[in-house]
């Protein structure tokens, strides 16, 4: 009977090429190369998510552009007043379109400031122009020396930088990421209310004051500033002449808007008021105080009251 050769331990069998002994180790080790992948898969996964995507979006953030279309400050009170504001952000990337924002709460702040205020925002959907849209909050204030800091800013400048920033998160379909929202946007201020003129005013026994006229308050700003009633001294020649008030005010945007006027002179004053109309000499108006259902504002009163206004009296100015 002949002997059986085993063909792995004959002398002429051929030596296993290293394809044939990678297929081999692959399949009595499959297991371990299927762990790794999902491994690497994992990791791959984790990088995109918490290491590309959230620098990616801070950036799309960061790329648009902030459209304030409105302000409104209404109600003022020593330490709240109602505020709304329309804006919309511009200049998203196509990523951004179908994404969205968690609410937040953003600071207002001016340059090398504290927050002024603040104000929660709704989510917002992605898209070319999205509407940012907080109306009639009543916002408390925090710190009166700021928000003053602010409103003499606002009264004073021709233009000036409004920061603001908060921290929200931004869903990419089922990804979201962590992101701050900081903006700055450059503003028209009122311009130490440059361009203010009495065109018109009357005589009158019928009330407390002894003329009453109209005024033009030229307003280049996005904002609506209910300011309540202005308390004013009037002066000639830098000397005092009488006292004035413009009655419930709401200085809104326009150039050209008219607003009532009262003023309480004595008979001589009112003929000196007469003789500066005619030869051109304009009067001196400042603030003394700023009253909102006389309750007095001196987050208002203090910025108005550091202005000294010429005005003049041209009754053939022309709306």
């Amino acid at each position: 009977m002949s002997e059986k050769v085993d063909p792995e331990n004959s002398v002429g069998s051929a030596t296993p090429t290293n394809g044939q002994r990678f297929k081999r180790h692959c399949a009595r080790r499959w297991w371990c190369w299927l762990i790794s992948f999902i491994i690497f898969v994992i990791v791959v996964v984790i990088v995109v998510i918490y290491g590309i995507i959230p620098p990616v979006a801070q950036k799309a953030l960061d790329n648009t552009t902030l459209d304030v279309e409105s302000i409104h400050i209404l109600q003022p009170e020593e330490d709240k007043f109602q505020f709304s504001v329309t804006s919309y952000i511009t200049g998203t990337s196509k990523m951004a379109h179908k994404a969205t924002i968690d609410p937040m709460e953003v600071e207002f702040y001016l340059k090398d400031q504290n927050p002024f205020m603040y104000l929660p925002l709704p989510g917002m959907h992605g898209g070319d122009k999205i509407l940012v849209e907080k109306v009639n909050h009543m916002t408390e204030i925090t710190d009166q020396k700021t928000l003053g800091n602010f409103a003499q800013i606002l009264v004073e400048s021709e233009n000036f930088d409004m920061g603001i920033w908060g921290k929200t998160k931004i869903h990419l379909g089922s990804i979201k990421a962590n992101v701050q929202y900081r903006e700055w946007v450059n503003l028209k201020g009122l311009n130490k209310l440059n361009g203010m003129v009495i065109y018109k005013y009357n005589l009158t026994s019928s009330s407390d004051y002894a003329i009453v006229g109209s005024v033009v308050i030229p307003n280049p700003t996005v904002f609506t500033l209910q300011v309540g009633d202005v308390l004013l001294d009037l002066s000639l020649n830098n000397t005092r002449i009488g006292n004035g008030i413009l009655p419930n005010l709401i200085i809104t945007p326009g150039l050209k808007n008219v607003y009532e006027f009262k003023a309480n002179l004595t008979m001589g004053n009112t003929l000196k008021l007469a003789k500066a109309v005619a030869s051109g000499v304009p009067m001196q108006v400042q603030t003394t105080d700023v009253q909102y259902k006389g309750q007095s504002i001196p987050w208002l009163a203090a910025p108005l009251s550091a202005v000294q206004i010429n005005v003049p009296i041209n009754t053939s100015y022309v709306l």
